[in-house]
């Protein structure tokens, strides 16, 4: 790349230079001529010819300079495409390799502060320790998120539809915020929907996550499913964002550009949920409704829904879950 970079520049210098010589050697020999064929008897110079001659001279010394300049331009900008696409492939392999190089660690780091989570323990201890647990479980969400990133970026990523359990994702995503130290609660129908299960807890767990770091309240996960399409809706009681900002909500690194009121996982949080959720066939939307800041996920219902409809219900700050039988559906 640096060599085509070098090349291109003193060509250009080059071309400018003999451009310049033309112009002073034409000049230089229609004075010449005009001199010569005075002395062999020729009429005085006539100065519309000698015009004339270096009219066309300049013509087409500036048409050669335009030409030069156009592939001067084409070349810098291949150029430049070739090594916009270098660092684009640069950037993601290290974003990947970094990011599955984070894993390892953060695994045994997670794994043996739930065996000390789990020793007796004095009370100070088991705060720190508490802490570390909520960290990394953030930490992991973090490189979760750049993976994603990489790989949608590389066009790696892979998604599986399938009918899976909304009550179960939702149960999980409670466990992970419950080391975060949030309160989340539910109101739920138990239904089956068409989704790739990791990303689908992924789009959820970014979801709550936002609302539990912006909301500073509670958070409460509402679901139900209107003419085959689910609606899950992350409520908090925070302020929400300015109407000017909606638009960018889920694009990569509005959090940085904004002033932080978008979602964190170093920008990525909710541009991973939008185009996830639209690899899913959903989509996902943000709304303010009487003083509650709503993220809603739509996604599509399975046909088929293998056990019964419930309505389950867990209040904030309880692990207590209320179900509530609403009608049978068979296999």
């Amino acid at each position: 790349m640096e060599r085509t970079n070098s090349d291109s520049t003193p060509k250009f210098a080059l071309g400018r230079l003999g451009t310049s010589v033309i112009v002073v050697v034409a000049i230089l020999g229609v004075a010449l001529s005009e001199l010569v064929g005075t002395r062999v008897g020729r009429d005085p110079v006539d100065g519309l010819r000698v015009l004339t001659v270096l009219t066309l001279v300049l013509a087409g010394a500036f048409v050669y300079r335009m030409a030069l300049q156009e592939r001067f331009d084409t070349s810098a900008a291949a150029l430049r495409k070739s090594l916009e696409d270098e660092l684009a492939v640069s950037k993601d392999t290290f974003i990947a390799n970094v990011s599955h190089g984070l894993r390892t660690p953060l695994t045994g780091v997670v794994g043996f502060a739930h065996i000390l989570g789990d020793s007796p323990i004095a009370q100070e201890e088991r705060e720190a320790v508490n802490t570390i647990i909520a960290e990394s479980a953030e930490l992991s969400r973090m490189v979760d998120d750049l993976v994603t990133a990489a790989q949608m970026d590389s066009d790696l990523l892979t998604t599986n539809i399938e009918p899976i359990s909304v009550l179960a994702e939702v149960e999980k995503m409670c466990e992970f915020m419950d080391l975060l130290g949030a309160e989340v609660g539910f109101d739920i129908q138990d239904m089956d929907v068409m989704a790739d299960r990791e990303h689908f807890a992924q789009v959820l767990r970014n979801l709550v996550a936002n609302a539990h770091r912006h909301g500073k309240t509670a958070v409460t996960v509402r679901g139900a499913a209107k003419s085959g399409v689910y609606f899950l809706h992350v409520v908090d009681q925070g302020p929400g964002v300015s109407s000017d900002l909606h638009s960018q909500m889920f694009t990569r690194f509005a959090s940085s550009a904004f002033g932080g009121q978008f979602s964190g996982s170093v920008g990525l949080g909710l541009s991973v949920v939008a185009e996830l959720t639209s690899r899913m066939g959903g989509e996902v939307s943000y709304r303010r409704i009487r003083g509650e800041t709503q993220f809603v996920l739509s996604v599509p219902v399975a046909e088929e829904q293998t056990r019964e409809i419930r309505r389950v219900v867990r209040e904030v700050g309880s692990l207590q879950l209320t179900t509530t039988q609403l009608h049978s559906v068979p296999a």
